[in-house]
């Protein structure tokens, strides 16, 4: 049996709660697998993943941490933060999330909406009465492309979003400012999920201002180890997190068979990370 001992440390695991094909139990097995002592399930808007998978991490022995990744825009960008040991039934926590996790719904319905023309077999009806297995990982809309012929495989199906007029940036979710007060009040810590990814790290000069300035609005932390982050944009996030005493953490942002990482994928010892207040 693995153990909090074990030394590495996963703070970034999906489940099909959002849009993994793992099973809460299952993603506790992998880790174990792995030799994750240190465990986060953060599925997409919302604490269901992380409630359920907390009983199977407490028995196999892990140190676990309550996790979501919750969405929100700042400036032009849409930003994924990561909300590390909140209350996960805090009323405007949840009502926060439950809204986000809306409006990602309510983006797969405008998309089968704009595509009806040029496809004329699809129907929000239909979709709207569509299920799929959770257990291929995905999420619903990708899933009813793919049975309806559209699309050839899961993740095909995720490029139409854009090209069809259906973005992130402008579906409505909440502003940084309002995701951070309300994870701040609800006992939270917010941590900026794989900035080298959403921000890009060509330019690490541009990067760590845009870093610094979100810790100017209220950012706890960063997830400096990554598996998109090269080495140069790992060891600038760390110095910088070193310098102002911010959160390192590490994520594989392991989807199972519907990503490409696996659960502990960078082997990332829990001494390298900075968890104060989460364990």
């Amino acid at each position: 049996m693995a153990s909090a001992r074990a030394p590495f440390a996963d703070l970034h695991v999906h489940t099909w709660f959002s849009d993994s094909s793992l099973s809460p139990a299952q993603a506790v097995e992998e880790a174990v697998a792995h030799g994750v002592g240190v465990l986060a399930i953060a599925d997409h808007e919302g604490f269901s993943g992380s409630l359920e998978a907390e009983p199977y991490a407490r028995a196999a022995g892990l140190a676990f941490i309550r996790a979501a990744e919750l969405e929100c825009t700042w400036e032009d960008k849409q930003l994924h933060i990561l909300c590390y040991g909140a209350r996960p039934r805090d009323p405007a926590l949840t009502a926060l999330a439950a809204r986000s996790r809306r409006i990602l719904d309510q983006m797969s319905d405008r998309l089968i909406e704009n595509m009806k023309g040029e496809y004329p077999a699809l129907s929000l009806e239909e979709y709207q009465e569509f299920s799929y297995d959770r257990s291929l990982g995905g999420w619903k809309g990708l899933h009813y492309l793919l049975a309806k012929g559209v699309t050839q495989t899961l993740r095909q199906g995720m490029g139409l979003y854009a090209a069809y007029g259906v973005t992130y940036e402008e579906a409505g979710f909440p502003g940084l400012g309002q995701l951070l007060k309300t994870i701040r009040r609800a006992g939270g810590r917010a941590v900026l999920a794989h900035p080298g990814h959403s921000l890009g790290q060509e330019d690490l000069g541009a990067l760590e201002r845009q870093v610094e300035a979100l810790v100017e609005r209220g950012l706890e932390g960063v997830e400096c180890h990554y598996p998109l982050h090269g080495p140069d944009t790992t060891a600038m996030l760390r110095r910088l997190c070193l310098e102002k005493g911010l959160l390192i953490t590490a994520g594989s942002d392991c989807h199972g068979t519907f990503g490409r990482t696996r659960v502990g994928e960078m082997d990332v010892e829990r001494d390298m990370l900075r968890l104060e207040g989460l364990l």
